[in-house]
């Protein structure tokens, strides 16, 4: 099985960060948010991998090939202009012979993605979404049956009877089936799914509950630094500068960044290259262009 990231979206409710890079582009710690998908990937043994962009592609690829793991080959589809999810997926794997995982590269996600594959396999539907329990924390509904097929995706209405509803997380498996029956331009669910589940097309839900995160925008980007996890990691890059006097705490300095003696950080993100200013800084995302409070 291969592996698609999606990561041509605009970000726009994440600018002006997304003016200096793609959101699979941005820090995140001292990797990038991408990358984390990457690795969930690799993890579940997928080798070849497909991302897909379109604003500022030459940083993308640079950023996360330097961030992708190693066992992990990577190509990129660029989009003259933006194709939509299911275009996307078209574009790269239209007319496939073989299933595909498709990750959303603009979450954070820590699902066993080895068991959705196994699930996916196993069963051999049309398509598998992960699901998570609605709690408001993923977009999208998915109302599934007692047996786990989905019977209706985007419904404005409460589940009808015998059905439970399910978030979505942004991944989900593909058939060579439904790889031939993506749109050329256009949404993966409203221009796919919703068709296919009329048609009477097999689709599972398959639930991981595991945490998930949708980093939308430069708040929620810049929680997620200080969620579960972060205590342990190391926060300072050994390639960035960092001169006698400087303070850092509870912050994350990327590398070649420059922190000079007068520098007070205190719960700041600090994205690589970064010259940081004398002075102190709080609850702010520092960028080569940039100073963001939250």
């Amino acid at each position: 099985m291969k592996g698609m990231l999606l990561a041509a979206g605009l970000g726009t409710r994440l600018r002006p960060l997304t003016h200096e890079r793609p959101k699979p582009a941005m820090p995140f710690r001292l990797r990038t948010l991408g990358g984390e998908g990457l690795r969930a990937m690799a993890r579940a043994g997928i080798r070849e991998a497909v991302v897909n962009a379109h604003p500022l592609p030459e940083i993308l690829e640079r950023v996360l090939r330097e961030d992708a793991p190693e066992e992990m080959r990577l190509a990129f589809s660029i989009e003259d202009e933006v194709l939509g999810t299911g275009g996307g997926i078209h574009k790269a794997f239209g007319g496939s012979a073989e299933p595909l995982l498709v990750f959303n590269g603009d979450v954070l996600y820590e699902a066993d993605l080895s068991q959705a594959v196994a699930f996916h396999e196993a069963h051999r539907p049309f398509a598998t979404l992960l699901v998570r329990r609605v709690d408001g924390s993923a977009p999208g509904t998915i109302d599934v049956d007692v047996e786990g097929r989905v019977r209706a995706i985007l419904s404005a209405d409460p589940p009808a009877r015998g059905l439970t509803r399910f978030a979505f997380t942004g991944v989900h498996l593909l058939s060579p089936e439904a790889l031939g029956a993506l749109p050329r331009v256009g949404c993966v669910i409203r221009e796919g799914y919703v068709r296919w589940l009329a048609e009477g097309a097999r689709v599972l839900a398959h639930v991981d509950d595991a945490p998930f995160a949708d980093l939308g925008t430069p708040a929620a980007y810049f929680a997620a630094h200080f969620g579960r996890g972060h205590e342990g990691e190391p926060r300072v890059s050994p390639e960035a500068q960092v001169a006698p006097g400087a303070v850092i705490e509870e912050s994350y300095v990327g590398a070649r960044a420059v922190v000079p003696g007068g520098a007070v950080l205190r719960r700041c993100i600090v994205w690589p290259d970064v010259v940081v200013p004398e002075g102190r800084l709080q609850d702010a995302i520092l960028t080569p262009r940039t100073i963001l409070p939250i």
